[in-house]
C-alpha cells in the first residue's frame, strides 16, 4: 500500500507508520510530496507541531514560507479561491472521467493512468508537472466532460493543488485510480466526535473541513468511523446544531397496570399477587374512565361501537360456552394525559366527587448522582390534567448537609413545591424537555416549579430529604369523604401512613402501622357510613387499612398534650374470632386468620372484606356504645411513643357463600381463589336497589343482593378468555357509574371491558343462571408480559405488530387504536418480531431460539379473504421444503430479526453472538450463511438498500458489516454459487446506503448520547421515514427525538417521559401519502415498547410551522409575532413526510417540465432536419420519376413545426 509523508524541514521525508497517524501535522493530500509538489493549498500546521513563535522571536520556517507564497499569489490575482460547488457534484465529475477513461480510452495493452497522463502533458507545455485551471478543463474536453470554473476549482481543492492554485497531475491521476480503502490511509483521526456544539465560527470552519477518521470516543465504537466522502458537512451540521423543528406529542397508550412491578432490596424485583390488589380504575364524573400505565395516568373517553368491525374475527378459537359472540371494540378513543410522575405509578384513587385523582409513584428512576430521591404523591384534576400539589411520603427530615445550606423547616415546603397547572399546559407538557438531562440535573421534573433566586441546581431541589428508609413507596392511596383529606401507606418495612391536608399540603399525621416485611399492607379505604339516629349520628371508624393477615379500623380522637401532630387516629384491629361464636359454630365455621385483599362498607354498619381463598368474610362491631368517649379516654392515658387505641372491636360474624343449585351439596365459596375487589352499587337504573360485586382470580363478577345487611349471592357474569389455551382473567378492578348498569373491570391480562347489564324493571336479567348483558366491550387491549418486539408494516398504514413474552403476538391499527389480530406460542416467550418487505410475512423470535412465520393469507373458514385479522397461525413445514417449522438453529435468545429490502433473505440476531441467514424466497428458509465474528450479544441489524450489505452492533461495541451478495440475478437463489455471503466485509461502507437504522453505533448515530448518559443506555434509534428525524429508546423510561444524522457531540434533542421501565424498542408507523381526497396525507406516528411498564406509547409528530407573515418579516409579521411567542403549529401539515414529498414532487414536476421543453425542442429539430432532406434529395433521386409531383410535407411535421 502506498505511504504517506511527513512534513519535516529538516530531514528527509519518510514513510508514515499507522501508529503515527494521529500526530500527522496538517492533512496533506494524498499521495503529495512537499519536496516535488511544494506546500498545498489552505496549509495549516497545528498548533502543538509547529508552536507560535514567542514576542521577539521570528516565526518557523514553514509558515514564513507559506506566507510569502501566499503574498506572492495574491500580488498576482492567482490566489486560490475558496469554492462553494457542491460535494456530489465534484464527485460526479471525477466519477464520469475515471468511467469514461476506463471503458471508452483505454485500449487492453495500457493503463488507465498512462492515458490520462499523457492527455495532462498536452497541456503542460513547460514540462512543471501542474496545470491550470483553464487546461484542466480542456483535459476534461478530450474526455467530453463539461465542467465550469467553480467545479474546477472544487476538485483542485479535493486532489490538492499548490499555493499558486495549480493541480499536479500526477497526484490527481494516482489518487483517482486508487481504491477507497487505501485513500483511508491519509485521513487523520480524531478522537472522540469530532463536531461540537460550538458558536465559534472558526471552530465550526475547521470541523466543516473535517474528512477523517473517528476512533473511540465517548461512544466507544470499537471499530472506527469515516465521514461520508460526498456529504455536505456545512449544511448537514448546521441543521445538527440545531434543535429539531418539530415535537412529539403523546397520542394514545395502549395498556393498563394489570400487573406491577416493585423494588423492595437494591438489586432484587419482584411482582406478588399482593402487588395487583389496591384498585386502579374508576370513572369520573363525566362517564369517563380514570386509570393509569407505566409512569403516566389516562383519561379515556370512547364512544359505544355499535358494530363489532375487526374484533369479530378475533372469535375463531375461543371457548363456545365463554364467549358466545365476539366482544366490540370501543368506537373512537380519546385520551388525556397527567405526566408528572417519574417512575411508576402504583396506586390510584379518586374523592366522592370524582373530579380529583390521587397517584402514589415509586422513587425516580434516575437522578443526579449523590442526590437522594422521594417517592411522591400526587393529586390532580382529572378534567384539566393538572397538579396542585405532590406530597412526599418521606420519613422525617434530618438536617441538610453543608452543601446545602437550608433550614431544616424549609425542606418539607421545598419538596411539595408544584406548578399550578401552566406548567401541564405549556411547552414542558407538549414539547418534551430540551436537553433535559444536562450536567447536574435531576431526572424527569416534570411540571415542577423552582425558586429563580435559588442558586442550587434541579438536582439538588428533586430529593432534598435523605431517606432513611430505601422501601419508602406508597402501596395505596384515598380521600377521604369531603376529599380534603389523603391517606396513604408505604411500602416500607414499618408500613407508615400519612394523613395529608392536600390543598395546604400540610402532614397532619404520620404513623407506623405493622412491622414486616413489605408488603405487608395491601390497601386503605375512607369508611362514608354513619350508624344511629337523627343527630346521634356516628361513624364507628374513620377509615380500614388491610393486608397481610390483619385489618386495623382507625378513628380519628383529642390529640394528647404532647403529641407532635394536631390530629391524630387511633387504631384498633380487627378479631377473626368471635368470642361469642367461636370456631365449630354454624355462623362462623371455616373461618380462618388470611390475608384480606379488599374491603367494602354496608350502610348498616357491616364491613365485608375479601379474602386471598376466595371468601367473603362479614365483620359486625361489639361494644360501640360511646366510642367518642373511649377514644378519648384512651389518648389522654396513653403514653408516649405508644399507639392509641380506638375501642372499636371489629370481629368476623360469619362467611358469606354461595349456595349450590344442586340439593345436598355444601355451599361454595364466593370466588374459586382471590377475592380481590368489592363495590357496592346503589340505585343502579333502577332506584332503591343496592347491589354488591366482586370480582375474583376465577375471571368472575358476581353480584349480591343487600338484604337485611347481608348480601345473598344473585348472578354471575364472565370475562371472556382470548382462547381456548389461555387461562381465565384475574379481576384486578372494577368499578360502576352511579345510576346505570354499566360496569367497567381491568384484568391481569393488562384489559380492560366495558359491560352493560341488562336490567328488566328492579331486577337484571338471568339467563340459564348467568347474568345477561346488552353490550361487552374491550375498550382497552395490553400486554400481559415483559414488551420487546415491535415494527411496523411497510406497506399499509396504521399497522404495526408488537411480541410479549405471554406467548402472544398482536397485530394494530393505530389509527382505530384497537387490536386486529393475535397469533399464540402456547409454551414460548416471543421477544422479537419483524415484517417482511412486501408485508405478507411475519417473523417472530422467542426467549428459546425459535423463529415461527406468520402469513396474512386466510387460513380459517372463518376468514373469508387474507389481511391481517383474526387469530394468526404459525407457517407448517411441507414436504417440498427442506427447512423445519419453526425454524432453530439457535440456543439463545433471539434478539432482532430483519428481512432484506429485496424479500430474498432474513436476518436472526442471536445472543450466540452470531447471525444467521435465511432463504426467503418460497418460504424455504433454508439457512444460507452464519456470520460469526462478534465478541458479544448481537443487538441490531441493518440491511442496504441493494440487499448486498449487512451492518450488526452488539454489546461489546462492535459494529461490523457482512457480505450478503452472492450473484443472484433471478429469484432462485439456490441456483447460484455462495461465494462470501457470511463473510465479513472490509471494504469502505463510508457510504453505504442503508434501508432501515436501528443501530446505536455509526456515523449517523455519534451524538445520541447526552451528558450523563452510559454506552448501555440508549437501546434502540430509528429513522424517521422522511430521514430528518431520528427518535432513541433509553434506560431512563425516556423517548428522545433528534435532527437525523445526529453527529454533533451532546446533540440538541427533545426528551419525553411516559414510560416507567427501560424502553426497549421505538418505530415509525408507516402513514398514507398525499393524495386529491387527502392532501395532507395522514400524520407520522411513533411507536415506543416499554419493557416491563408492558405499554406501548403512541406519539404523534408535530412540524413547528412559523406564521407566513412573520417569516416574510414587516410590520404585519412583527405584530404576529409579538401576539404569539411560540410558533404556530399546524396539525394539518404535521406530516415530516407530507413536507418531504411535496418538495419531491415539486422537483419531479419542474423536471418533467424541462424534459418536455427539450423534446419539443428536439422535434423543431428533427422537422428542420427531415425538411432539408426531403428538399435536397427530391432532385437527386434516380428511382422518381420525372413527372412526378414533389412530395408534400405531411401534417405531423407542420404540426411539429
Amino acid at each position: 500500500m502506498e505511504s504517506a509523508l511527513v512534513v519535516a524541514e529538516d530531514q528527509k521525508e519518510r514513510p508514515l507508520k499507522l501508529a503515527e497517524r494521529k500526530t500527522l501535522p496538517h492533512n496533506k493530500p494524498a499521495f503529495w510530496s512537499s519536496k516535488i509538489h511544494g506546500i498545498p493549498a489552505n496549509y495549516k500546521p497545528k498548533e502543538h507541531v509547529q508552536p507560535k513563535a514567542r514576542p521577539g522571536q521570528t516565526a518557523p520556517a514553514v509558515e514564513r514560507r507559506t506566507t510569502a507564497i501566499r503574498a506572492k499569489a495574491k500580488e498576482a490575482g492567482k490566489l486560490v479561491p475558496r469554492s462553494q460547488a457542491s460535494v456530489r457534484l465534484v464527485n460526479s465529475v471525477t466519477a464520469e472521467l475515471k468511467r469514461k477513461v476506463i471503458q471508452d480510452y483505454t485500449p487492453f495493452h495500457e493503463k488507465e493512468s498512462t492515458i490520462l497522463m499523457r492527455t495532462f502533458e498536452l497541456f503542460d507545455h513547460d514540462r512543471s508537472g501542474v496545470v491550470s485551471v483553464e487546461a484542466f478543463q480542456k483535459v476534461l474536453a478530450c474526455f467530453e466532460i463539461e465542467a465550469d470554473e467553480t467545479t474546477c476549482h472544487a476538485v483542485f481543492q479535493k486532489f490538492g493543488c499548490n499555493q499558486l492554485g495549480q493541480l499536479p497531475y500526477d497526484v490527481f491521476t494516482r489518487t483517482l485510480f486508487t481504491s477507497a480503502n487505501r485513500l483511508l490511509a491519509w485521513t487523520s483521526i480524531k478522537q472522540g466526535v469530532p463536531f461540537q456544539d460550538s458558536s465559534q465560527a472558526i471552530q465550526q470552519r475547521a470541523e466543516n473541513e473535517f474528512r477523517g477518521k473517528i476512533q473511540t470516543g465517548r461512544f466507544k465504537c470499537l471499530t472506527g468511523l469515516y465521514t461520508p466522502s460526498d456529504w455536505d458537512s456545512r449544511a448537514v451540521l448546521e441543521r445538527a446544531r440545531r434543535r429539531p423543528d418539530a415535537h412529539l406529542e403523546l397520542d394514545f397508550v395502549y395498556g393498563y397496570a394489570g400487573n406491577t412491578k416493585f423494588l423492595i432490596e437494591k438489586g432484587q424485583r419482584i411482582d406478588p399477587q399482593s402487588s395487583f390488589v389496591s384498585p386502579n380504575l374508576f370513572y369520573t364524573s363525566t362517564r369517563e374512565v380514570a386509570y393509569f400505565t407505566a409512569a403516566t395516568g389516562i383519561v379515556l373517553k370512547w364512544e359505544d361501537s355499535k358494530e363489532g368491525g375487526p374484533a369479530k374475527a378475533q372469535a375463531a378459537g375461543a371457548v363456545a360456552e365463554e364467549r358466545e359472540s365476539a366482544p366490540p371494540q370501543a368506537g373512537r378513543k380519546r385520551q388525556r394525559f397527567f405526566t408528572s410522575h417519574d417512575n411508576d405509578i402504583l396506586c390510584l384513587a379518586l374523592d366522592a366527587s370524582r373530579n380529583y385523582a390521587a397517584t402514589g409513584q415509586a422513587a425516580p428512576l434516575k437522578v443526579a448522582k449523590g442526590v437522594q430521591s422521594t417517592p411522591t404523591v400526587s393529586v390532580w384534576d382529572v378534567h384539566s390534567m393538572q397538579a396542585p400539589s405532590p406530597l412526599s411520603t418521606a420519613p422525617p427530615a434530618p438536617r441538610c448537609s453543608p452543601g446545602h445550606g437550608r433550614p431544616r423547616e424549609w425542606m418539607p415546603a421545598l419538596c411539595t413545591a408544584m406548578s399550578t397547572g401552566a406548567c401541564h399546559a405549556g411547552a414542558h407538557n407538549v414539547k418534551g424537555r430540551a436537553d433535559r438531562l444536562d450536567r447536574g440535573r435531576a431526572g424527569r421534573m416534570v411540571g415542577h416549579v423552582w425558586p429563580l433566586d435559588d442558586r442550587h441546581t434541579r438536582a439538588s431541589h428533586a430529593a432534598l430529604i435523605a431517606v432513611a428508609h430505601p422501601m419508602l413507596v406508597p402501596q395505596a392511596v384515598c380521600f377521604s369523604e369531603d376529599g380534603r383529606l389523603v391517606i396513604s401507606v408505604c411500602r416500607n418495612t414499618h408500613h407508615s401512613l400519612f394523613v395529608w391536608e392536600w390543598r395546604t399540603r400540610k402532614l397532619l399525621y404520620r404513623e407506623n402501622t405493622c412491622q414486616g416485611t413489605p408488603p405487608c399492607v395491601f390497601g386503605i379505604k375512607w369508611n362514608p357510613v354513619e350508624v344511629g339516629e337523627g343527630s346521634k349520628q356516628t361513624k364507628l371508624f374513620d377509615f380500614c387499612s388491610f393486608g397481610t393477615k390483619h385489618i386495623i379500623f382507625w378513628k380519628e380522637c383529642p390529640p394528647p398534650k404532647e403529641s407532635k401532630f394536631k390530629r391524630i387516629w387511633s387504631q384498633d384491629a380487627g378479631s377473626f374470632l368471635n368470642k361469642d361464636n367461636p370456631k365449630g359454630t354454624k355462623s362462623n365455621d371455616g373461618v380462618d386468620i388470611q390475608d384480606v385483599l379488599c374491603v367494602e362498607f354496608l350502610p348498616d354498619g357491616g364491613v365485608v372484606t375479601g379474602m386471598q381463598s376466595g371468601d367473603m368474610y362479614m365483620w359486625q362491631a361489639f361494644g360501640a356504645t360511646n366510642l367518642d368517649a373511649s377514644s378519648s379516654k384512651s389518648a389522654d392515658k396513653s403514653e408516649p411513643g405508644k399507639k392509641v387505641r380506638s375501642g372499636v372491636d371489629m370481629r368476623v360474624i360469619r362467611r358469606i357463600t354461595v349456595p349450590s343449585p344442586e340439593k345436598g351439596r355444601p355451599p361454595s365459596r364466593a370466588h374459586t381463589h382471590n377475592l380481590t375487589v368489592l363495590k357496592l352499587r346503589a340505585g343502579g337504573s333502577a332506584q332503591g336497589t343496592l347491589d354488591l360485586l366482586s370480582g375474583g382470580g376465577d375471571g368472575e363478577i358476581k353480584v349480591w343482593k343487600v338484604k337485611a345487611g347481608q348480601p345473598v349471592h344473585y348472578g354471575t357474569c364472565r370475562i371472556p378468555r382470548v382462547t381456548k389455551r389461555s387461562s381465565k382473567p384475574l379481576i384486578k378492578a372494577l368499578d360502576t357509574f352511579p345510576a346505570s348498569d354499566e360496569v367497567v373491570v381491568g384484568t391481569d391480562k393488562c384489559d380492560i371491558w366495558k359491560i352493560e347489564l341488562e336490567r328488566s324493571g328492579k331486577d337484571l336479567v338471568l339467563k340459564e343462571g348467568k347474568l345477561a348483558h346488552k353490550s361487552r366491550q374491550l375498550v382497552v387491549k395490553g400486554h400481559a408480559d415483559y414488551l420487546r418486539g415491535l415494527d411496523a408494516h411497510p406497506t399499509k398504514d396504521f399497522l404495526m405488530a408488537s411480541a410479549c413474552k405471554s406467548d402472544r403476538v398482536y397485530i394494530w391499527n393505530c389509527k382505530a387504536k384497537e387490536e386486529v389480530a393475535f397469533a399464540s406460542f402456547p409454551g414460548e416467550q416471543a421477544v422479537a418480531c419483524a415484517f417482511s418487505s412486501d408485508g405478507h410475512r411475519l417473523a417472530v423470535g422467542t426467549v428459546a431460539g425459535k423463529v415461527f412465520i406468520l402469513s396474512d393469507a386466510a387460513q380459517t373458514p372463518e376468514q373469508e379473504e387474507g389481511g391481517w385479522a383474526g387469530e394468526l397461525f404459525p407457517l407448517r413445514a411441507s414436504q417440498t421444503q427442506a427447512a423445519r417449522m419453526p425454524i432453530r438453529d439457535c440456543v439463545s435468545e433471539i434478539s432482532e430479526l430483519r428481512y432484506s429490502p429485496n424479500n430474498k433473505m432474513l436476518a436472526v440476531a442471536s445472543h450466540d453472538q452470531m447471525i444467521d441467514i435465511y432463504n426467503a424466497v418460497g418460504d424455504s428458509y433454508v439457512r444460507l450463511a452464519r456470520c460469526k465474528g462478534h465478541s458479544s450479544t448481537v443487538l441490531h441489524v441493518d440491511w442496504s438498500t441493494n440487499s448486498r450489505v449487512l451492518q450488526s452492533t452488539c454489546s461489546a461495541r462492535e459494529l461490523l458489516y457482512w457480505d450478503t451478495w452472492w450473484g443472484y440475478d433471478d429469484d432462485n437463489l439456490g441456483a447460484q454459487p455462495r461465494r462470501r455471503i457470511g463473510l465479513q466485509n472490509i471494504e469502505d461502507q463510508r457510504d453505504g446506503r442503508w434501508a432501515s437504522w436501528s443501530c446505536t453505533l455509526g456515523f449517523n448515530v455519534m451524538g445520541i448520547y447526552p451528558e450523563g448518559y452510559g454506552t448501555d443506555d440508549i437501546n434502540m434509534v430509528a429513522r424517521s421515514p422522511c430521514h430528518r428525524f431520528l427518535a432513541a429508546a433509553d434506560d431512563r423510561g425516556g423517548v428522545i427525538l433528534y435532527n437525523f444524522p445526529s453527529i454533533v457531540d451532546r446533540q440538541k434533542h427533545y426528551w419525553y417521559a411516559g414510560h416507567s421501565s427501560f424502553v426497549e424498542n421505538v418505530k415509525w408507523i408507516k402513514a398514507p401519502m398525499p393524495s386529491a381526497k387527502n392532501p395532507t396525507g395522514g400524520p407520522q406516528l411513533l411507536c415506543s415498547a416499554g419493557g416491563a411498564d408492558r405499554a406501548i406509547f403512541q406519539w404523534k409528530l408535530v412540524v413547528d410551522v412559523e406564521p407566513p407573515e412573520a417569516a416574510a418579516g414587516g410590520a404585519s409579521g412583527a405584530a404576529i409575532t409579538a401576539a404569539s411567542p411560540e410558533p404556530k403549529r399546524l396539525t394539518a401539515l404535521s406530516s415530516p413526510s407530507f413536507i418531504e414529498q411535496r418538495a419531491t414532487l415539486a422537483e419531479q414536476s419542474a423536471l418533467i417540465q424541462q424534459q418536455e421543453e427539450e423534446l419539443e425542442s428536439l422535434k423543431r429539430r428533427l422537422a428542420r432536419h427531415e425538411a432539408k432532406r426531403t428538399a435536397s434529395r427530391a432532385p437527386l433521386d434516380p428511382v422518381a420519376e420525372p413527372d412526378a409531383p414533389a412530395e408534400a410535407p405531411s401534417a405531423s411535421h407542420e404540426a411539429v413545426s
